[in-house]
């Protein structure tokens, strides 16, 4: 099975969008399905005071774009992203904007933070992207540590004085904000990874040890944006023989009840799952989903392939006892097609005496593979 949003597949897959399971079937109609259960100082160059309360960014709502600004013009001063103790330059809504986890080493913070605000500076004109980012320090200015300099290079590339190069770049900041900001809001985008929320964490259960396989996904998901109501998710089952794709039962567990399922093509799918109620920006929600299939029908593998951004990941793969397969190996941020290929990592797995595997992974990085492929005794 393979998942999207973070789900596994009985051929092994699943992502945090979709989770893969062999299926055929063109409506919900044809599913089994139960139900259980966000000016300028004079003196550019001075970091802002620190007053030591950085703020949760679980407790910042959605943000408005003058805040986000504010943040912005804060962060750029002396040494902006390249700033030691970042974590203190940091504003709450700009924290919240990008999803930023104020726990994680610096090193890591400042690649997530840099990764956010280059993503989102893709909306604004080419100018005017070249200059906010120079302003931030961001990829070949890192070595530059005064603010008055970066804008001195700005105004250099624009041909313009100084105090026109602020006001354009004041300007492209602002548009910044305004990207940041309509990201937070979680507009629609692509229906495979909407905005709106992200995966703190996907603990999943697989159960070999009998003829029907079934796979357990429990989320703890958390809203960037106020009123999420519904997320979606995706699972992909891909089956030994072409046409041979076994039934797929689908059960809300407990958290969410099921909205509506569409099959993108045989093998995938992406559901909709109805919230309980409306999640404000920052508010964690679980929820627990289980899908069902023919074992023997399946590919032997399950991974997750994550659309969206995940957290932490962690498997349990249930076989019947430890000598159900001759062989099993991690898949620890692979490419999609090592995946593919079956062929074994040098990460080998043993079941242990009841025919349990374990993984955990606690840094997942979107569009690679996590999880474990086997070969059956």
């Amino acid at each position: 099975m393979t998942g999207g949003t973070s789900g596994p597949t009985p051929d092994g897959r699943a992502d945090d969008g979709p989770t893969v399971v062999a299926v055929r079937h063109d409506d919900l109609g044809g599913l089994r399905v139960e139900r259980s259960g966000r000016n300028g100082a004079p003196d550019l160059d001075a970091p802002p005071e620190d007053d030591g309360d950085h703020g949760d960014p679980d407790d910042v709502g959605q943000v408005d774009v003058d805040t986000l600004n504010r943040d912005l013009m804060a962060l750029r001063k002396g040494r902006a992203l390249q700033s030691p103790g970042l974590v203190s330059r940091l504003g709450p809504a700009l924290v919240a904007a990008l999803d930023l986890d104020l726990a994680l080493p610096e090193t890591e913070l400042r690649r997530l933070a840099q990764s956010g605000i280059v993503e989102a500076a893709q909306a604004l004109a080419g100018d005017l992207r070249e200059a906010v980012l120079v302003s931030l320090a961001v990829d070949g200015w890192t070595n530059v540590p005064l603010l008055t300099d970066r804008i001195d290079a700005i105004a250099t590339a624009m041909d313009r004085d100084a105090r026109t190069a602020r006001r354009r770049l004041d300007a492209a900041t602002r548009q910044l904000a305004d990207a940041l900001a309509s990201r937070q809001a979680g507009e629609p985008g692509n229906p495979f990874a909407p905005t709106g929320w992200y995966v703190e964490s996907l603990a999943a259960t697989m159960r070999l040890d009998s003829a029907s396989a079934r796979l357990t996904e429990d989320r703890v998901i958390v809203a960037d944006a106020d009123g999420l109501d519904t997320v979606t998710a995706t699972l992909s089952v891909q089956a030994l023989e072409p046409g041979t794709l076994p039934e797929l039962g689908i059960v809300a567990e407990a958290g969410c009840r099921i909205r509506g399922a569409h099959r993108v093509s045989e093998s995938h799918w992406r559901y909709e799952l109805a919230l309980p109620r409306p999640l404000r920006a920052g508010e964690r929600h679980r929820y627990v989903v289980s899908f069902s299939a023919d074992r023997d029908r399946m590919r032997p593998h399950y991974v997750l392939i994550p659309l969206r951004r995940t957290r932490r990941f962690s498997a349990e793969i249930r076989f019947a006892d430890a000598d159900a397969v001759a062989l099993a190996w991690r898949l620890d941020g692979v490419p999609p097609a090592v995946l593919e290929d079956a062929h074994p990592t040098t990460r080998t797995l043993t079941p242990d005496e009841t025919g349990v595997i374990r993984v955990r992974f606690e840094q997942v990085v979107q569009g690679l593979c996590y999880g474990v492929q086997w070969r059956w005794a």
